[in-house]
């Protein structure tokens, strides 16, 4: 999503379909979720959700 940096503590890509939806946190190296955070900081990731928080590390998805 455009500006996403600015209307949220982290960069997203909205995904939606009609009525529901949801977002996908794009995490770059060194970034640390603000909420807490407990994956590999030192590897690009990405998460899916539809709410923030400090998610599990088996959450996170890393680029092979």
């Amino acid at each position: 999503m455009e500006n996403s940096d600015q209307t949220s503590t982290i960069p997203y890509a909205s995904l939606t379909d009609g009525t529901t939806g949801a977002a996908l946190g794009l995490f770059k190296i060194g970034f640390e979720n603000p909420d807490g955070d407990r994956s590999d900081t030192s590897r690009p990731r990405v998460v899916i959700g539809q709410q923030g928080g400090n998610y599990s590390p088996e959450t996170y998805y890393y680029r092979q």
